[in-house]
């Protein structure tokens, strides 16, 4: 074999070597190329100092065995919710809650959104993060502020 023949010969392995080696780069070497569609409850949620001034003063799970029949909590995980959590926080007497609904994707979550906005009487602010819509129940001043730290998109 005359060396032109090699060489074109060993070209097309070395071509596919790099082709293969840019894919397994470019994918981070097998990890998900989706952002946060994973969020939990519990990277999101306020902590300790997130809202200087307030107290957490209650953090309960909603449970699909605590739900009765046709609450918002039981619908809610009939559609998919993965978890839910509520906090309540106070600051000097003023009460502010924060209710999470954990769905598996952005889509339940725009989902989840829509039922919590659809409850009768409802003026709640109502946001979505990635996967996980969020109820923000208190004073204007403060749902802005819980929406701001959490940067919650509508």
């Amino acid at each position: 074999m005359n060396a032109r023949r090699v060489a074109s010969f060993l070209t097309l392995p070395v071509i596919v070597g790099m082709l293969l080696l840019g894919a397994v780069v470019a994918g981070g070497c097998g990890k998900s190329t989706t952002t946060n569609a994973d969020l939990t409850i519990e990277e999101l949620k306020l902590k300790k100092g997130d809202l200087p001034g307030w107290t957490l003063t209650k953090e309960v799970k909603g449970t699909r065995s605590s739900a009765t029949e046709k609450n918002i909590i039981a619908q809610l995980y009939d559609a998919g919710a993965v978890a839910i959590l509520n906090q309540v926080f106070d600051k000097a007497g003023t009460t502010l809650q924060v209710n999470y609904v954990q769905m598996n994707d952005a889509v339940g979550a725009k989902q989840a959104a829509a039922m919590l906005k659809d409850v009768p009487g409802t003026t709640n602010t109502i946001g979505v993060k990635n996967n996980i819509a969020v109820e923000i129940i208190g004073s204007p001043s403060n749902k802005e502020l819980v929406v701001k730290k959490l940067d919650l998109s509508n």
